[in-house]
């Protein structure tokens, strides 16, 4: 039970680690300050935490080699929709 509960705590702080990236990333896309690398990062990690599918991480990573500007504004919106999300959530969790 124990190792469950070290578990599970770990995913909650992966969790909250890998949104907080999302949250700096997505500003530094927003203010056109983030490298390619960094776009890149932020799909993958829009990826491991379950907000795009395979399809569209595909899509968006190849796009970005492209430097299309559309598929850009696209992950800026898909940020902002998650951070939302997460200002909702926490605001729930303090009440």
């Amino acid at each position: 039970m124990k190792n469950l509960a070290k578990t599970m705590v770990q995913m909650t702080n992966e969790s909250v680690n890998r949104d907080s990236r999302i949250k700096y990333l997505l500003y530094k896309i927003q203010n056109n300050t983030a490298t390619n690398l960094e776009r890149e990062e932020y799909i993958d990690l829009l990826y491991q935490g379950g907000y795009i599918n395979m399809i569209e991480y595909n899509q968006y990573k190849n796009d970005l080699k492209k430097g299309k500007t559309d598929t850009i504004q696209t992950l800026v919106t898909i940020g902002l929709a998650i951070l939302l999300g997460i200002i909702i959530a926490e605001s729930l969790k303090e009440k």
